[in-house]
């Protein structure tokens, strides 16, 4: 492993004994206190309707999908800078995949690349809000309910993140969060579906029950639960929950942890983007971030690679981030389309090192290593 690894994996410090009680209780059902508990805890601090633990964001992008019921002919929209598994959950109910690109100045999604992609069959809207920097969200949710369009939030990266106070999940029709071991709260894999539109309560019950009424069964509200249309099984593991809980509990002192190695890391390098040599991440006014990623944009790819083997050289880890999906393989069989930000940020977004406990030594050695690379 590199001396400064891009990512730790933490694990809160009572997680053993927590792991070790749920074993000694005899029963792993998913239906326990802990997944209780988080739900709990979530519903309290990113309020909305209800919550759905599942297995990983991508099951809770899923179960996104199944619940707006998407039709063959039915069009969604995604951004292209963002996972496969922002387009793929949709993908797998909708052949009708539209991508929008980048703003200039941020990797999360254009509102006026949305705008022309707008048709009558436009079923969805999906947003990624990238290294936790929101998407501005009041005037896309504006646009949705003028056209009778759902708001999805991939809020993936987006826990202790916040557009104009709001936590982000919150605010579309649904948001997703993922607790996957590279996140900032995680319990090795995990995630969560925000339900924020009643509306869509019955069905989205009926899909995380395989598709059936058993929740309204077990309220006692119908006398057997039947198979009633179509769902999976996307629930949290027992094992999953108790780790996930002890990482809630210290939730926003992690997210303050991350978010001071993030602004010194904007203090370190000011000098390199003041002398033009890259990019620091730019704040709109609405976004409060988190410190989950920081990443810095290069002139071009030749730069950001051979900056990347320099501190590789000296054992620091670093990454580029998304491929644009509209230039993949797959994607290109989708659409043929040329979104000029998607494709900088897929050549030139260098991801540096940042997780819970990086020590200013550390921190101060990756700013020191890029500063050697500028003075060769």
């Amino acid at each position: 492993m590199a001396l400064i690894p891009l990512h730790k994996e933490y694990l809160a410090p009572n997680t053993m004994v927590a792991l070790s009680d749920l074993i000694s209780s005899g029963s792993l059902q998913t239906e326990n206190f802990h997944r209780h508990a988080c739900s709990e805890w979530l519903l309290q601090n990113i309020p909305s309707h209800k919550v759905y633990l599942t297995s990983s964001c991508t099951d809770a992008l899923e179960m996104a999908a199944l619940t707006l019921d998407l039709r063959p002919n039915d069009e969604v929209i995604v951004p292209s800078y963002t996972y496969v598994s922002t387009a793929n959950a949709f993908h797998l109910r909708t052949s009708k995949i539209l991508f929008a690109d980048c703003l200039p100045e941020q990797p999360v999604v254009d509102i006026q690349t949305i705008l022309p992609l707008i048709t009558t069959k436009t079923k969805a809207i999906v947003v990624m809000h990238y290294a936790g920097l929101a998407v501005d969200m009041n005037p896309l949710k504006e646009l949705c309910l003028q056209n009778n369009i759902a708001l999805i939030e991939d809020a993936a990266h987006a826990f202790g993140a916040y557009y104009f106070g709001k936590a982000l999940g919150s605010i579309g029709s649904m948001g997703c969060y993922s607790f996957h071991h590279t996140k900032l709260i995680s319990c090795g894999e995990g995630g969560c579906l925000f339900l924020n539109d009643p509306n869509y309560l019955q069905v989205a019950n009926q899909v995380y029950e395989k598709g059936t009424n058993r929740i309204l069964f077990q309220q006692q509200h119908v006398d057997r639960y039947e198979w009633q249309g179509v769902g999976s099984s996307f629930t949290m593991s027992a094992l999953q929950s108790c780790v996930l809980l002890e990482q809630l509990q210290l939730g926003y002192q992690l997210v303050a942890d991350r978010k001071r190695i993030w602004s010194q890391y904007q203090q370190m390098l000011d000098g390199h983007s003041i002398a033009g040599r890259f990019q620091l991440p730019h704040i709109k006014p609405y976004q409060g971030i988190n410190g989950s990623y920081y990443y810095i944009v290069l002139e071009n790819k030749i730069q950001r690679e051979a900056l990347q083997l320099f501190l590789a050289k000296h054992d620091i880890q670093s990454a580029f981030h998304y491929p644009a999906l509209h230039r993949s393989p797959y994607g290109k069989t989708l659409a043929t389309v040329h979104l000029p930000n998607a494709e900088r940020f897929e050549h030139c977004l260098l991801r540096l090192p940042i997780y819970h406990g990086m020590t200013d030594n550390e921190q101060s050695l990756v700013c020191e290593s890029i500063t050697q690379f500028y003075k060769r």
